[in-house]
């Protein structure tokens, strides 16, 4: 999945559920938009 960097709440969500920041993603939705986590998880 991933997650705006400045979104805390769902960082944290996404952290306490076993989720794993697997990489940093620059602009991830357009420029100007801001960085994002990608975020995975095994099941």
């Amino acid at each position: 999945m991933h997650a705006a960097v400045d979104n805390l709440a769902m960082l944290n969500f996404v952290s306490r559920n076993g989720f794993i920041f697997a990489k940093r993603l620059k602009e991830c939705w357009g420029r100007g938009t801001g960085d994002a986590y990608l975020l995975t998880k095994e099941l």
